[in-house]
Parts: structure tokens; C-alpha cells; sequence
């Protein structure tokens, strides 16, 4: 079981959720991410949660006071179960980190996963899913058998619009104007794993596994 939570930075196609998803069976640790817990605070009718769908809707970004406290409300959560947990999507902005800062958060790591920009765009613009199903495929590294059509049930498979390459370069240019000067913000406070993505998965997830059982 792990001993510490997890932080996870790097840009949107650096493995992240792959990795994470691989750590909670093997360390029993869960996987939160912004998106979920928007989700599922919606899905809850919760004061927030209707508050997030009318943004949501909007088409505008879920603003940091909110995503805020609900990020806090899941980590109190997590903590009065003794729940070791990983933080995937936050802190998006080194604002967000002073936030953590603020509710006395210091178990945890942080695990910044550096890969190179273009492999992220050449790994993206490659991905596809499942619209019944929403299995992913790359088809780089994880194409259907059935290509064109998923595995499981034979629908056509999609690209999401932020998936096609332009798209990936904006997302990327966000990532580095807003999410980059957190990695700076946790290497000053001595909290920063770095590890080089080079598609070997297994390697990096027994990296993290030494440190955190």
C-alpha cells in the first residue's frame, strides 16, 4: 500500500492517467482527477456541482474557487479514510499550489513526467475512442484489431476535436503558460521526482513504486 500521495505534472498525452490507472492496482492508491470529481459533484446535484454545469455549459473554465474547494472537500475525504491518493489535472496554476500549500499538505510527492513536445503532438493526434464504449486506441501504440471499429462492440472509431494537431498545440501552449511554472514552484521546494518519459511505462512506474511503498 503506498505510504505517501502523489502529485502528477506534465503536459496533456505525457502518460499520466495511464501510469496512475497502473498505480492503483498495484499500490492502492486512487486516481483523482478535476474531471472526475466535476463529474461527480454534478452528478450529485451538490451546490458546486450545479454551480460547475452551468460553467461547464457555458463553455467557460471551471474558475479556481471553485475547483478549489472541491478539490479540498475530495482530499478531506480521502484523508478521513486514510486513503493515499493521487492528484491528476491539479494544480493547474501555481495559484492552485499555494492552495494546497494553505490546507497544510505536505504527504505527498510530486511526479513531473518530462516528455519531448513533439512526441506528446505525434502521440495524441494518433488517438482515438470508442463513443459507446469510450475504450482509447493509439495508432502508434495501442491499435484496435479491428481498425477502423473498436474491439468491443464494432462502432467507428473518432478523433476528439482537441485530439487533431492544431488543437494539440494550443492545449500545449496553455500547458506551458499555466501549468509549467508549477514544476519550477515544487523543484524550490525539493518535491520534484523528474523522470523522462521514453514510452517504457514499466520502468517508470517501478521508479515511483520504490518511492512510494
Amino acid at each position: 500500500m503506498a505510504r505517501t500521495n502523489i502529485i502528477f505534472l506534465g503536459m496533456p498525452g505525457s502518460g499520466k492517467g495511464t501510469i496512475s490507472s497502473i498505480l492503483e492496482t498495484k499500490a492502492n492508491i486512487i486516481q483523482i482527477s478535476t474531471g472526475d470529481i466535476f463529474r461527480e459533484e454534478i452528478n450529485n446535484k451538490t451546490e458546486l456541482g450545479l454551480k460547475v454545469k452551468a460553467i461547464v455549459e457555458s463553455g467557460s473554465y471551471v474558475p479556481d474557487d471553485i475547483t478549489n474547494k472541491i478539490v479540498e472537500n475530495k482530499i478531506i475525504q480521502m484523508q478521513a479514510n486514510n486513503q493515499k491518493f493521487i492528484l491528476d489535472g491539479f494544480p493547474r496554476t501555481v495559484q492552485q499550489a499555494m492552495f494546497l500549500d494553505q490546507l497544510n499538505f505536505e504527504d505527498y510527492i510530486v511526479v513531473y513526467l518530462d516528455v519531448e513536445k513533439q512526441v506528446v503532438i505525434d502521440r495524441l493526434s494518433q488517438r482515438y475512442f470508442c463513443k459507446v464504449c469510450k475504450k482509447s486506441y493509439n495508432l502508434a501504440s495501442f491499435k484496435s484489431k479491428k481498425h477502423p471499429y473498436c474491439e468491443n462492440d464494432g462502432e467507428l472509431l473518432i478523433q476528439r476535436v482537441d485530439d487533431q494537431p492544431e488543437a494539440v498545440k494550443k492545449r500545449l501552449d496553455i500547458y506551458e503558460k499555466e501549468t509549467a511554472p508549477v514544476i519550477d514552484f515544487y523543484r524550490r521546494k525539493n518535491k520534484l521526482l523528474t523522470i523522462t518519459q521514453h514510452d517504457n511505462i514499466n520502468e517508470t512506474i517501478d521508479k515511483i513504486l520504490d518511492i512510494i511503498l
